[in-house]
């Protein structure tokens, strides 16, 4: 226990002034040299010394913990010796306690019945019981082992084929770790229905995912149980927006998220990390969001998963098979730390044009979604929808106008969301660059190279 309300309270500004009646010393804490007793003399009532006493005992086994041993004294208080001209001073403190008649009136940390010798250690023998920290938006899960860190703390003094700048910067990561505790969140937040409503009026083409994942939120709420997505496979063709619907479901659950290319992935390292014998390895994305991150349920957005590399000695879609299946998801090893962690919360969203050329041990893992085209009407709210958020994203909401009548009529016309959204940043471009704070249908048309409006309406229809 640090010494900073102690001795506020109950400071004493003299060295050497004998103990009151009811009050033993209190050794204060250094981190640099332990116990000292060099600079003041701090006391606190008898009671509250043995209410210390026993919060030491427990936390006895923290000592190696830099925090811990902030917070508390790794040993009792009564065996440390006193200084030489304080022996007879804390003998007749001890003796007048002693003599004085026990207290009445309520039970508090001052006044309740002193502990038997035996209660110490009966605290310190009782096992902790593990609690569910409680969080406004989500569940908390248990993702790692603390005894597995400390372990993999101690391993690395052992080996001496590390250099000095590998140690260094490994144990300074696991003792990151180790302050950080066990568990992270599986965030879902309260605003979530919300929130998927106006997803899926955005992007009515994706409104049977919507749902599929709005029963697995209310599913969790009504459980109070952390919520579990399992993965799905969006497939159709180019451009319908099927990568952005996965960024924006991110956004919904308020958790961290990460794009895995697989059409120029090489190997597996970007998921599980790479080996230990490499000069450039490092960790994977999985254990840096869910173990170093903040939640344990990214969205984890598998893209292009019928364009894999297959030719490669590596094959990055080998991880899949593991990550995917939720028995050894429990249990994933990153190969560069060497440390297992649970990420089977990760949401898994993978994407593809085709589903012939993926292996149909992948495709038995996912949920499978065929996501059509949007039609007419759906391409209208899609283009509003993706004006405002483009307006958002570039900061320009309060001074330019958002599209309407003609222009989204003709943003609507050119199809997936890709392509509006491509026509559209470039359409804004022009239209700042001209001074307008409004877009014209001569915006959209310049992005074709067109010398007039005429032609341009026969390209767009």
């Amino acid at each position: 226990m640090t010494d900073g309300p102690l001795r506020r309270a109950t400071r004493i500004a003299s060295e050497g002034q004998p103990a009151p009646a009811g009050f033993v010393r209190l050794l204060w804490v250094s981190r640099d040299t332990g116990y000292t007793n060099d600079s003041e003399t701090i006391f606190v009532p008898l009671l509250m010394a043995q209410e210390i006493n026993v919060a030491r005992r427990m936390l006895e086994r923290t000592r190696d913990d830099p925090q811990a041993w902030e917070r508390a004294c790794a040993r009792p208080l009564v065996p440390f010796p006193e200084p030489e001209q304080d022996q007879a001073a804390a003998a007749s403190s001890a003796a007048a306690s002693s003599a004085a008649p026990p207290p009445t009136g309520p039970t508090s940390l001052l006044n309740r019945p002193a502990p038997s010798p035996a209660e110490p250690a009966a605290a310190a023998s009782a096992p902790c019981r593990l609690r569910r920290p409680r969080v406004k938006d989500g569940t908390r899960v248990r993702v790692i082992s603390d005894a597995d860190l400390r372990q993999r703390r101690k391993d690395i003094e052992l080996k001496l084929k590390y250099s000095t700048v590998e140690r260094k910067a490994e144990e300074k990561t696991l003792d990151e770790l180790i302050a950080r505790g066990e568990w992270r969140t599986v965030g879902l937040g309260r605003d979530w229905r919300a929130r998927l409503t106006v997803l899926g009026a955005e992007m009515p083409n994706f409104l049977r995912v919507v749902r599929r994942i709005e029963a697995c939120c209310a599913l969790a709420q009504f459980t109070r149980t952390p919520l579990r997505i399992p993965p799905m496979l969006l497939a159709g063709p180019p451009g319908v927006g099927k990568t952005h619907f996965a960024l924006r479901l991110a956004a919904v659950l308020g958790v961290g998220r990460f794009v895995y290319a697989l059409e120029s992935a090489e190997t597996v390292a970007a998921l599980c990390g790479s080996d230990k014998h490499w000069s450039n390895s490092e960790s994977g994305e999985l254990f840096k969001m869910i173990v170093t991150g903040t939640h344990a349920n990214p969205v984890v957005v598998l893209d292009e998963l019928d364009k894999a590399n297959r030719s490669s000695n590596y094959k990055p879609a080998n991880a899949l098979h593991a990550v995917l299946e939720p028995g050894t998801a429990r249990q994933l090893r990153d190969k560069c730390i060497d440390l297992t962690f649970d990420a089977s919360w990760v949401v898994y969203l993978a994407t593809a044009n085709r589903l012939s050329t993926i292996e149909p041990s992948l495709v038995s893992r996912f949920e499978l979604f065929v996501i059509d085209e949007p039609s007419p009407r759906d391409s209208v709210t899609i283009a509003r929808a993706i004006g405002r958020e483009l307006l958002k994203e570039l900061k320009l909401t309060r001074r330019f106008e958002a599209p309407c009548g003609e222009v989204i009529q003709q943003l609507a016309l050119l199809g997936g969301p890709r392509q509006i959204h491509k026509v559209l940043k470039a359409a804004l471009g022009r239209a700042v660059s001209a001074g307008r704070m409004r877009l014209t249908v001569r915006d959209l048309l310049d992005g074709y190279g067109l010398p007039g409006a005429g032609g341009g309406d026969d390209l767009l229809h």
